[in-house]
């Protein structure tokens, strides 16, 4: 709730190793949670040097300076286990910057799709597809296997004088296209 908030703030040391002080706006849960829960036990492994914490010196690079890139990427690269992890994102600048965020999400499965929603126990009724009933509304079905889909897939291969290419899965939108 606090973005001026201090390492000190929020992280001390106690009696049994490292504590945490955190004050979120909202309860986190799910994958976050997991997240968190794993980020405070690598922290537990934390010496320092005396009981008053008001600065973190960045280590993974010469600057000393923590940057949220460098960090994403470490974390990609030794915890998370993503398919995409070696795929940059690709920049336009004719691209709108929602349009690339939500092809650097599809790609990643990370639309609240009914089914994502569902993994958080989100009440839904159903986690058909509202649209065409056929299958259960996962990412891959919302971006290809719909008909709705399935029709602007194809007329965008029209529009770009391509032929229409079979495609099974997001990931294949991002390797084809």
């Amino acid at each position: 709730m606090s973005k001026d908030a201090r390492v000190g703030d929020r992280v001390f040391k106690g009696v049994d190793g490292v504590g945490f002080n955190w004050n979120w706006s909202r309860p986190v849960s799910g994958r976050n949670l997991d997240e968190l829960s794993l980020l405070q036990s690598m922290l537990q492994s934390i010496q320092f040097s005396n009981s008053v914490i008001d600065s973190w010196k960045w280590l993974w690079d010469g600057s000393g300076s923590f940057k949220s890139s460098e960090m994403s990427a470490r974390i990609d690269e030794k915890i998370l286990n993503n398919s995409f992890r070696d795929q940059e994102t690709i920049r336009n600048k004719y691209v709108p910057k929602k349009i690339e965020v939500f092809a650097w999400r599809s790609s990643r499965k990370r639309i609240p799709t009914r089914v994502e929603l569902d993994k958080k126990s989100i009440d839904l009724d159903s986690v058909r597809c509202p649209i065409c009933d056929d299958d259960l509304e996962t990412v891959d079905h919302a971006m290809v296997f719909c008909k709705n889909a399935s029709e602007v897939w194809s007329k965008v291969f029209d529009w770009w004088n391509l032929n229409v290419v079979n495609i099974f899965s997001v990931e294949e939108i991002f390797k084809n296209t």
